[in-house]
């Protein structure tokens, strides 16, 4: 009788705790997307989100990248639900939004308008990329998700001119900057606190290469890379 009633208990426990969880929790919200793939999103509603979700074949770079009318926002998560990196304005008024994902490893897009009170509908479109292109006055994140991995800026400048890279970090970051050739132009670390920064002067017409990572091969998480075009060289406290 007592083993019955403790049946009866438990299984009005769990119904209890299941009327409490919000619907999405109780069923999969996450439209698939493929690599190639352009998907139509509608919001309908206020401050409407849509979910997209996508399992790499291959550990590679992968953009995100929105077409509208409006302002929108995108926002990648790993597998549990933690955000790697948003944007909302990379392309335009749009968001452009990039990481290095693990092949076999889920992912997920959230896809929005900027502002909660707009609706109508946008594309979002999927692709792999070698490096990520950067813009002279552009901040993006650069996402370390494998140890040892590094993340790629492309640069391709339409005036010749002086340029510098800034890295930003709370852990030590160091930077490679490539020719379009592959070969090194210059390697720099720790001259920016725990970060990377150098100048160089880039010739117009060229496509140069930023490889940007940890220091600690062990290490993984966030950082920014910044690019700024430059008048003169800036000169660091103790430099001649």
């Amino acid at each position: 009788m007592k083993s019955k009633c403790r049946k009866v208990w438990v299984l009005w426990v769990l119904l209890a705790v299941l009327a409490l969880l919000p619907v999405s929790a109780l069923a999969e919200e996450w439209d698939e997307i493929l690599v190639g793939q352009t998907r139509t999103v509608n919001i309908t509603e206020r401050a409407q989100i849509m979910r997209y979700r996508f399992v790499p074949e291959e550990t590679a770079i992968y953009v995100f990248h929105a077409e509208s009318d409006g302002n929108t926002y995108g926002t990648i998560l790993d597998g549990q639900g933690n955000e790697l990196v948003s944007d909302n304005d990379g392309n335009g008024w749009d968001f452009y939004v990039h990481a290095q994902l693990r092949a076999g490893e889920t992912y997920y897009l959230e896809a929005r308008y900027l502002h909660a009170s707009d609706t109508g509908t946008f594309s979002v479109t999927l692709e792999v990329l070698e490096s990520i292109p950067i813009r002279p006055g552009q901040t993006l994140t650069a996402v370390i998700t494998e140890p040892g991995q590094a993340a790629r800026f492309c640069f391709a400048p339409e005036e010749t001119g002086l340029y510098l890279f800034r890295g930003e970090s709370e852990s030590d970051t160091y930077g490679v900057l490539l020719d379009d050739r592959g070969e090194q132009l210059v390697l720099s670390y720790d001259n920016n606190g725990r970060g990377f920064q150098h100048q160089t002067e880039f010739q117009a017409g060229k496509s140069y290469i930023l490889e940007a990572r940890y220091h600690d091969s062990d290490a993984t998480g966030s950082f920014s890379v910044t690019l700024e075009p430059l008048q003169s060289i800036p000169v660091q406290a103790g430099q001649t």
